[in-house]
């Protein structure tokens, strides 16, 4: 009964579709960049919202424009960005089953979702698509909109201190909705989380940013009316830390990670170049987003040390 629950929530969650991606397969095949198309559809559904919003007549309500851009821009069950990105053929996608992934040897009892839930309801991994030449999962423009959106709020609207935020992406990943239930800590949605806080500030420029770049706002109120003053780009919010073939993922348990590592092993004898795969693919770029986020920051966001688990001495960081 109990599984039978938590598959039936599973089928309406709005985190159905942060079943994980596989950033290794077919690593090398070229893949057209999306970043020109998704920026500029990411503007209409932006310009959408700022119109719907005016025709309110509330005189420059904020509640309303935020209600208006999260109907837009939250997850793909209850928005129509991420909806449209996890399922459109507008853009070229890497597309790979849990069966064909890193993850095609987690059983139910390690992971409900790529050993249960992803083979007999709906297998939810997602796309690989290049953006501004990084390939990252379709799920992580999610996390940024939907997950974003919490930290924003916790930080900015509620005023509490940026560990609180942290800590939110930690537990989430450790637990129920993250490694407990997918088997899979993933640094890179942790990453997308904390990019989307820094895209919903930057909408009307709230607060100074936390890496000291105020790219807003793109909205301002001119004559009781919103204004799109400034084009969203995208690009800003994206780097290799999305890559989960960069900053790698951690396992909850000792076998998934050496599950993952045999079909990593099998990439490499499957390659006709004999090409290693390992995480990370490009170290000298995960170390570059280690030092765009700081001391501080990067413990928390960014693994550089290659796959591993959560078991034994694993920490948070303090």
């Amino acid at each position: 009964m109990k599984v039978v629950l938590i598959l039936g929530t599973l089928l309406f969650s709005n985190f159905t579709h942060s079943s994980e991606v596989d950033n290794f397969r077919m690593r090398f095949t070229p893949l057209e960049d999306s970043k020109d198309f998704i920026n500029a559809k990411f503007n209409d559904y932006f310009q959408q919202a700022i119109d719907e919003t005016n025709q309110y007549r509330k005189r420059c309500s904020t509640k309303e424009l935020y209600d208006q851009l999260t109907d837009r821009f939250r997850n793909h069950v209850f928005d129509e960005f991420t909806k449209w990105l996890s399922k459109t053929d507008e853009i070229p996608m890497i597309e790979t089953s849990v069966t064909e992934s890193i993850y095609k040897d987690f059983n139910f009892f390690q992971s409900v979702i790529q050993g249960g839930y992803a083979r007999i309801f709906f297998d939810p991994t997602a796309s690989v698509i290049n953006f501004n030449g990084i390939k990252i999962g379709n799920d992580k423009f999610e996390h940024m909109m939907g997950s974003g959106f919490n930290y924003f709020e916790t930080y900015y609207l509620e005023n509490e201190p940026i560990q609180e935020v942290l800590e939110m992406g930690w537990k989430a990943e450790t637990g129920l909705l993250g490694s407990l239930l997918t088997g899979v800590m993933s640094y890179g949605d942790m990453a997308a989380n904390f990019q989307g806080m820094r895209f919903w500030n930057h909408v009307l420029q709230r607060g100074m940013d936390p890496l000291g770049k105020n790219i807003g706002p793109y909205v301002k109120c001119e004559s009781y009316e919103w204004v799109q003053v400034k084009k969203v780009d995208l690009a800003h919010y994206v780097g290799p830390e999305h890559d989960e073939a960069n900053n790698c993922s951690r396992f909850r348990t000792r076998k998934m990670l050496k599950d993952v590592l045999n079909r990593l092993s099998e990439y490499k004898e499957h390659d006709a170049f004999r090409r290693t795969y390992k995480c990370p693919m490009e170290p000298e770029k995960i170390k570059a987003a280690q030092s765009l986020y700081g001391p501080k920051l990067s413990p928390w966001l960014i693994n550089a040390t290659g796959h591993g688990h959560t078991k034994g001495d694993f920490k948070k960081p303090r």
